[in-house]
């Protein structure tokens, strides 16, 4: 077993960067950059424009047939030229957007299942499976590209715990676990346990890496209440690389192997918002109303010239690669790279993990009825307003 701990490491940078001035234009050192958002606040202005990180978009067009109805924020995945929309179901079509099959039989019989619409699906391209949470039967189901029903694992460790699967990653599967608080005799329990998320090899099931939790030894009280959704883990897979952030941590880290981990963004905040111990509390429902007042980064999304998309409470900002860090928005991203849609909404897929990087592009779903809005238009004659989703492609600048 190998397990690379980096946390020390990690620690020492950001204690470096912290004593940043912070009116200074910090700029990147070594690979790494300082996103300052201290001194950022909520703004009513639009803080976004798609030129400042896309050369360009395009518009794939769904066939019409299944209907699938509104889920513009699900994830759109892009495998050997073949999309996967995981819903209800997960929807697979090749690359003109031309329908080809639902990957699952829905149902509670042998080799069925049931899919939350926002449940993650976890596509693991080294050996082509799909492996989600199907709550017939509160088990993790996998199936092959194709449709082909592989097998299942119960989502429970123990009687205490709770395997929640995440993504794939080459030949890692990475989760995190749900510890039950309030279980038996434990009155007092941490949730989140000693580690983040593991890194376990799908073909020897030894754990390959893990990531520590800081606040471990937090022991909070149970207050009956248990939150388990504030706060989690953020994984992007961009081809051999994956980005990873933990929401209320303020480094924002890549790797291609699990052997190399590079800090690379560094969130500089201040006590307005949330800390890991207090984030404990939380997860534990041991917590009072000045807590809910703190502010997270809920979502992030890095762009190959260095600039980065973030989100403050579900509100957008933009870091510019070159130390310039905005303030945040519920205003969408100015659209003027061409006249099909006047604004997107990227904050909404940010903070729902519902967009994937491949080959230096961005993809994510548009409703229909948002090309017939107020200064837009549809790129496609016969779109409607009750069409089914387009698939949004935004190239990349580099």
């Amino acid at each position: 077993m190998k397990i690379y701990q980096f946390i020390v490491y990690c620690v020492f940078v950001s204690i470096i960067f912290s004593g940043c001035n912070s009116d200074s234009n910090q700029k990147e050192f070594s690979g790494l950059f300082v996103v300052n958002v201290s001194n950022a606040k909520e703004t009513d202005q639009t803080v976004v424009r798609l030129s400042q990180f896309a050369e360009s978009i395009s518009y794939i067009r769904l066939s019409e047939e299944p209907l699938i109805g509104a889920i513009r924020y699900s994830p759109v995945r892009l495998y050997n030229d073949t999309f996967y929309l995981a819903h209800e179901n997960i929807y697979k079509y090749d690359s003109t957007g031309k329908f080809i099959k639902k990957i699952f039989k829905e149902g509670r019989g042998a080799g069925e299942a049931l899919k939350y619409k926002f449940s993650f699906a976890a596509f693991c391209d080294k050996e082509r499976y799909i492996t989600f949470h199907s709550y017939s039967n509160h088990s993790y189901m996998t199936y092959s590209f194709d449709g082909e029903f592989l097998g299942s694992l119960d989502a429970d460790i123990n009687k205490t715990q709770k395997k929640q699967i995440k993504t794939y990653f080459n030949n890692y599967l990475l989760y995190d676990v749900d510890n039950y608080v309030g279980v038996g005799n434990s009155k007092n329990k941490n949730r989140v346990g000693p580690n983040l998320f593991y890194a376990q090899d799908i073909y020897s099931d030894t754990i390959y890496y893990y990531y520590p939790n800081p606040a471990a030894d937090e022991n909070p009280p149970y207050s009956g209440g248990a939150e388990s959704i504030v706060g989690d883990i953020q994984f992007i897979n961009n081809d051999s690389l994956l980005w990873f952030k933990y929401s209320v941590i303020d480094t924002l880290y890549s790797t291609s192997d699990f052997q190399t981990i590079t800090p690379r963004y560094i969130f500089k905040t201040n006590n307005s918002f949330i800390n890991i111990n207090q984030h404990m509390h939380i997860r534990s429902g041991d917590f009072g109303e000045e807590v809910l007042q703190l502010k997270e980064i809920t979502g992030v999304l890095p762009f190959p010239n260095g600039s980065l998309l973030y989100t403050v409470n579900n509100k957008l900002g933009f870091f510019d690669g070159k130390g310039n860090t905005s303030d945040y928005s519920e205003k969408r991203v100015e659209n003027d790279l061409d006249d099909y849609l006047k604004t997107i909404d990227l904050q909404t897929p940010l903070d729902l993990r519902a967009f994937s990087l491949s080959k230096n592009h961005l993809y994510l779903l548009i409703e229909a009825f948002e090309f017939f809005e107020e200064g837009c238009s549809s790129p496609f004659s016969d779109l409607n307003e009750e069409s089914n989703p387009v698939i949004l492609k935004i190239k990349l600048k580099k």
